[in-house]
């Protein structure tokens, strides 16, 4: 190779250089250690030569960067060879130094090749976990967090941060690195490791996701039978935080809306039930609206009662799966409904439907008796007093109004006597 023609000290520091490299290229791939350090120490006085005597010839400077290239092409070959870790201890070299940061290529393990897998299936499991404990955390958070539910909250919160910041931080990996370690994991299934924790964790938030709406259910039916309304309100509502779609909480909520006597908000959850195709949810909707009438300001709700209740009888006939109570609430409120619109022959029809259906039914259900108290009113207009005294008897003994409007349907009927006699027990 020719070379320029210099006169100063850089002269002989790039002839030297030259001269390594050259050996070096001529020895590779079986260079030894002496030949390695040799270049790399030519570079380095090299280096030194043109901090005191910079080159002002651009020849110079083409001849250097041709040389540091051919030095960069034998990189892999003088980090194979080269204790380059001791010798960068022992040198102490400056960052600029970058012929003494040579590494050798690793290897990569056959069970590093999915490693890319493993670390998408942990951000993706790290998400839907944090998507989970979202809805959790917001279930918890109605009517304020009690001390274990704090601590589960935070214990969650604990572990999704853990996970999550040492499969997307680089700092966080080094940590979780040394955890890993610690247990003597090898270093080759670190990400398999950190995917597993993260599966750990998001199946335990989401098993918790499932369990959750069971407990807020079962535990509002219990607090429901014991009058505890609010209570009730509460669980039910926490339940539904997280799982929208469950139509029981909308039809639980419901009736409790109408046990406090709230009908607009109990006719919101059971038309979100009504959307989910719940055939109870006709039946329900039709009992408010025979609730809301009256007669006093002429309003329709009889009859809008009657059309929600018919169409949910056509759904329990052609649904073989719709108990027994549905059907028995069905026909008792559109008993309920005809006689609000004085039709009082087909009330009485669709009322001893529900007399023989009651009667059916093992345990205590909403409303439950009070179709003999309607039949006997409609006795009683239709001019029957015998008849209808029987069955105000059969509604002492048996009714078991639930809502504040049943319980008021005595009072309107000019029937006060019996409202100091039936079982009120269920009322708020």
């Amino acid at each position: 190779m020719d070379m320029p023609t210099v006169t100063s000290e850089s002269e002989s520091a790039l002839e030297r250089y030259a001269s390594a490299l050259n050996t070096l290229e001529a020895e590779a791939p079986h260079l030894t250690t002496a030949q390695a350090l040799d270049a790399l120490l030519a570079r380095d006085a090299l280096h030194a030569a043109l901090m005191d005597t910079p080159w002002e010839s651009t020849g110079h400077m083409t001849t250097l960067i041709e040389l540091d290239h051919r030095l960069q092409q034998q990189a892999t070959a003088i980090a194979k060879v080269a204790p380059m870790d001791e010798w960068r201890n022992s040198r102490q070299p400056q960052e600029d130094a970058w012929w003494w940061y040579f590494q050798p290529d690793v290897a990569v393990d056959a069970w590093n090749r999915l490693d890319w897998l493993w670390n998408c299936l942990t951000t993706a499991a790290l998400a839907l976990t944090a998507s989970f404990m979202v809805g959790i955390y917001q279930a918890l958070a109605v009517g304020g967090l009690s001390w274990l539910e704090t601590f589960s909250t935070i214990a969650q919160g604990a572990g999704l941060a853990l996970v999550g910041r040492g499969a997307l931080t680089a700092a966080g990996q080094q940590n979780v690195k040394a955890v890993l370690a610690y247990l003597k994991i090898p270093p080759r299934f670190y990400s398999e490791t950190t995917c597993v924790f993260a599966t750990i964790l998001l199946l335990m938030v989401f098993g918790l996701h499932i369990y959750l709406p069971d407990y807020y259910h079962n535990r509002g039916k219990g607090l429901y039978e014991q009058g505890h309304l609010m209570a009730v309100q509460q669980k039910y509502i926490q339940g539904q935080t997280i799982n929208p779609n469950d139509s029981r909480f909308n039809i639980a909520l419901g009736i409790v809306y109408e046990s406090l006597g709230e009908l607009d908000q109990a006719l919101i959850q059971y038309r979100q039930a009504l959307q989910q195709g719940v055939t109870r949810a006709f039946n329900d909707i039709g009992r408010v609206y025979v609730q809301r009438f009256n007669p006093v300001k002429k309003r329709t709700e009889p009859v809008v009662a009657e059309t929600y209740l018919r169409m949910g009888m056509q759904r329990a006939e052609s649904d073989p799966n719709t108990d027994l109570n549905t059907r028995f609430q069905l026909h008792r409120n559109l008993g309920w409904a005809l006689i609000a619109q004085k039709r009082y022959a087909e009330a009485k029809a669709e009322l001893e439907k529900a007399l023989v259906q009651d009667a059916q039914i093992v345990g205590k259900q909403i409303g439950g008796g009070m179709e003999a108290c309607f039949l006997a009113q409609a006795y009683e207009q239709q001019g029957d007093p015998q008849k209808a005294l029987v069955k105000w008897g059969l509604c002492r003994e048996r009714a078991r109004p639930e809502t504040i409007n049943e319980y008021k349907w005595f009072l309107n009927v000019g029937q006060r006597q019996l409202a100091n006699c039936i079982d009120t027990s269920s009322i708020v």
